[in-house]
């Protein structure tokens, strides 16, 4: 089955190269226009974006740089015929990492030029992106070794204790410091993702596809980076036309813009030094604030993945609409979607089905349990490479469990409860959209109780900010009600809408706002109450087939 797919997947490469080598069809004159005419608009977009990043200055003025050199890589890129595209782009990524963890910019280039700088110091900014590079190349390599895959792992895991032990004492090499967290950014996640792709042969593998995986062109701008599945990676490659390709990630792009513009307004102007908060709707505001904040990760996750759709990977959006989820595993489902995808493919599934012989209630809450204690081991890891230290810390400890204990006991409800499936959407009532309104409401309410506890610094501050909201008077308790209101509104709306998974699907019935899909559904199994993704991965496979007969029963 594995070997077929690669195979399928190989062959439609080569279909796109043979029909790119083939004497091109005569086009009319009207349609070599219109063709020019929507990549120039593209560009034009394109432009427009690298503008207003660098004019609002957004997260740094390193993404400036990087997203002028992405502008220009484009151009080139698209110009390319498709065999030489993915090469380049692995080319420009490396390019990317040398000269932005080395900071060499235009100026430190001109005055090398002119002989204002020696050559020997300009070789010295060169020194952490070389160091960086090698090291991320002999990761790769190691992973390839003509050995047993057994072997192959712990060569990996080895010389990743040694990178942890010398991130641990960067002090000792300051000449490279900045490079550790990029190179944990590009390689403590993706590394354990190639390898399980790796072993299970579900995408194909060259060195064009590895460098660019792992050196992604924008990830050098980004500690925190969507955690990109290999096989999405490779699948999604110029599998639609461009112009709609080019289109998602302008849309994304600007998407993430104006959620990082907003983000600075929230930091800006909200409560959020608990300290200072002198009444309830001060501790409201506050709350809000803190919950805001987390436009900022899902404003650069829109960026990253939008800037990647421009050179081809058609790659699906990281969040979708989550201050509207109707439910805790609805809340898991929208936010963060790559990670989610990551830890159930690479934690839930296994477990769930080695444990699926005890029944799967039982397997649902042992295997969900474990995925969040492995989302918490992972985040203490991913702060490990970002600040030099684990993150061991009871409250983000309890945030987790928390939040693990919600989604299971929703995630029972639903599975023991049920609910009504057909084959075809049916008319969504007034009452309905209301219902989800109400249900969006107060998974907003709750979470924003929830990320305040997790933000607080200690249980002393969350208990000031409880002690602080303790006595509200009927006009805040009326604000507070407005608010939830028109969140009330936005959920009926828009809280229908569906997203797309990591799966890198493409097909028009995925991309409808109102879809009802039978297919590793919410009660229709246990492991559909938190995940909807991976119809190719193996164990997906084994759940696909299980599931199929529930699913057809209860339409």
């Amino acid at each position: 089955m594995e070997a077929t797919e690669i195979q399928t997947g190989d062959q439609r490469l080569e279909l796109r190269l043979t029909s790119a080598k083939a004497p091109p069809r005569r086009r009319s004159v009207r349609q070599h226009i219109a063709e020019v005419a929507q990549f120039l608009a593209v560009v034009a977009q394109f432009g427009l974006v690298v503008l207003l990043v660098q004019y609002w200055q957004l997260e740094s003025q390193l993404l400036a740089r990087v997203m002028w050199l992405a502008f220009a890589g484009f151009v080139i890129h698209h110009l390319l015929p498709l065999r030489f595209r993915l090469p380049f782009f692995a080319m420009l990524s490396l390019v990317a990492v040398i000269s932005s963890v080395g900071h060499i910019g235009p100026n430190l280039g001109v005055a090398w030029l002119t002989g204002k700088i020696r050559t020997i110091d300009f070789l010295y900014h060169l020194l952490p992106g070389l160091t960086l590079v090698g090291i991320g190349l002999g990761l790769i390599g190691l992973c390839h070794l003509p050995i047993r895959f057994a072997a192959r792992v712990g060569l990996v895991a080895v010389a990743g204790a040694g990178l942890v032990f010398l991130r641990a004492h960067s002090q000792w090499f300051p000449d490279v410091t900045e490079m550790w967290v990029v190179l944990g950014s590009m390689f403590m996640f993706r590394v354990i993702i190639y390898l399980y792709d790796l072993k299970h042969r579900t995408a194909p593998f060259s060195p064009a596809r590895a460098i660019s995986y792992f050196f992604m062109l924008p990830n050098v701008c980004f500690p925190l980076f969507p955690v990109v599945d290999y096989k999405t990676f490779c699948s999604t490659y110029y599998n639609e036309d461009w112009p709609r390709i080019y289109q998602t990630g302008l849309k994304w792009m600007f998407r993430g813009v104006i959620q990082l513009l907003l983000y600075r307004l929230v930091y800006q102007y909200a409560p959020l030094d608990v300290s200072k908060l002198s009444s309830a709707l001060d501790v409201a505001g506050c709350m809000l604030g803190m919950y805001l904040l987390y436009l900022r990760i899902s404003g650069t996750f829109h960026l990253i993945v939008g800037l990647l759709l421009m050179f081809g990977f058609n790659l699906p959006e990281t969040h979708h609409l989550y201050y509207l989820a109707t439910s805790f595993t609805d809340f898991w489902r929208r936010i963060n979607i790559y990670w989610k995808d990551f830890v159930m493919k690479l934690f839930f599934y296994p477990i769930h089905f080695k444990l699926r012989k005890i029944g799967p209630i039982r397997a649902m809450v042992v295997a969900t349990l474990a995925t969040f204690l492995a989302t918490w081991t992972l985040h203490s890891w991913q702060w490990f490479w970002i600040r030099g230290r684990p993150l061991l810390d009871w409250k983000d400890f309890s945030f987790w469990m928390i939040l693990a204990v919600l989604v299971l006991v929703t995630a029972i409800h639903e599975t023991t409860r049920g609910r009504k499936r057909t084959l075809r959407p049916s008319r969504v009532t007034l009452q309905q959209r209301f219902i989800v309104g109400l249900k969006a409401a107060g998974i907003f309410s709750l979470m924003c109780i929830l990320w305040a506890y997790w933000s607080c610094q200690s249980w002393a501050e969350f208990q000031t900010l409880i002690d602080a909201a303790s006595r509200p008077t009927l006009r805040e308790l009326m604000i507070v009600f407005g608010v939830l209101a028109l969140i009330c509104i936005c959920g009926m709306v828009w809280g229908w809408s569906s997203r797309e998974t990591s799966e890198g699907g493409s097909t028009q019935e995925r991309r409808k706002p109102f879809s009802f899909r039978c297919r590793f559904g919410r009660g229709a199994m246990p492991v559909g109450c938190a995940i909807d993704c991976y119809p190719n991965d193996p164990e997906h496979q084994k759940c696909n087939s299980a599931v199929a007969g529930r699913c057809v029963k209860r339409s």
